[in-house]
């Protein structure tokens, strides 16, 4: 820690997905929840020190990789996505995208249904 290997390897992919004209979804723990407060809020941060932005009020639930116990995350994008705002229906189909190609979890699943109402118009990037 504290070396900027990491920040160096952001730069260098945010590079890579910025020349290609894509983007970076990022799956990071919620600060507000769990044990590790400071270390998610460092984690947080360096996401956004390297230009990353949080997707506003969108709550966002890991599924269970092991076990029945889900995490609380938020989702980041990067790097300079072109706009402050994103339309919800862009997001919940990247959300329900993220469920099914990572988790192989149908569109129909529960948890993803029990907060992908929850997206409302539109979604701010801050």
């Amino acid at each position: 820690r504290g070396q900027g290997w990491a920040s160096a390897f952001l730069r260098e992919a945010f590079a890579d997905f910025r020349a290609r004209e894509e983007f970076l979804m990022l799956e990071v723990e919620d600060p507000d929840f769990g044990e590790n407060r400071e270390e998610r809020l460092r984690r947080s941060a360096f996401y956004r020190k390297n230009g990353a932005l949080d997707f506003s009020g969108v709550r966002y639930l890991l599924p269970p990789l092991q076990g029945h116990q889900t995490t609380e995350m938020r989702l980041m994008i990067a790097p300079n996505y072109p706009t402050d705002t994103i339309d919800a229906a862009l997001v919940r189909h990247i959300v329900t995208g993220l469920y099914h190609d990572l988790y192989g979890r149908p569109a129909g699943d529960s948890l993803l249904q029990s907060f992908l109402s929850e997206i409302r118009e539109p979604v701010h990037l801050r």
